[in-house]
């Protein structure tokens, strides 16, 4: 066995490791983590970090399960109050929705980041996620180094989502799609009040300067 073939069957066993839906005795469901989450979270992140830049194999082969719409959403979700885990998966989703140049060869990527935009688009992740730098605002001026990551994260994650580029003009259906979901992800940025928290950040990056 190859050592490309290993690594591609521990990336996919780290990958499937995070948790599982579980129906209780009521029919009623709920995602529950692994006691391992966390440390594939990280195992996650090591592995998009040192991704090929060419193949992107890591990046299409996390992608091939829908992980952000099957994992790390629903898990957001359900443990929306554990600060630590939240800040763990979106560091991997910021990673699954980068952008990439219109002129790229690589439209298969650009699919995969859009498909995983969409899942937190059409999820409560989300607000969750949105919701992460309520605290650390509040601490301004006194924001500790921690509080600054978190901020810088959900600005990176927020800024991958409304500049990911539109599908290519051959593709008419994908640009509709594509349309579709900037405008529900405008929506749900003011649903959710990221707007207003955006540019309370704003302001607050313009009274450090100042």
């Amino acid at each position: 066995m190859s050592a490309s073939r290993l690594d591609r069957e521990l990336l996919l066993s780290v990958a499937g490791g995070l948790g599982a839906r579980v129906t209780s005795s009521s029919d009623s469901t709920a995602y529950v983590r692994s006691n391992d989450c966390q440390d594939c979270l990280q195992d996650l992140q090591r592995f998009l970090r040192d991704d090929d830049l060419d193949t992107r194999e890591a990046f299409f082969a996390i992608n091939q399960s829908n992980i952000c719409r099957t994992d790390l959403c629903p898990l957001i979700e359900a443990y929306s109050e554990d600060t630590r885990l939240v800040y763990s998966a979106l560091k991997v989703a910021t990673f699954l929705t980068l952008p990439i140049s219109p002129d790229s060869q690589h439209q298969p990527q650009q699919v995969a980041s859009q498909r995983a935009a969409d899942a937190f688009v059409s999820s409560e992740a989300l607000a969750v996620v949105v919701g992460l730098v309520v605290a650390p605002l509040e601490r301004h001026p006194r924001m500790t180094e921690e509080d600054a990551m978190i901020v810088q994260l959900v600005i990176a994650f927020l800024r991958n989502l409304v500049t990911l580029p539109d599908p290519p003009l051959t593709a008419g259906s994908q640009r509709e799609n594509r349309a579709h979901l900037r405008a529900r992800l405008l929506q749900r940025l003011l649903d959710t009040h990221a707007m207003e928290l955006l540019n309370l950040m704003a302001q607050h990056m313009h009274e450090a300067r100042d």
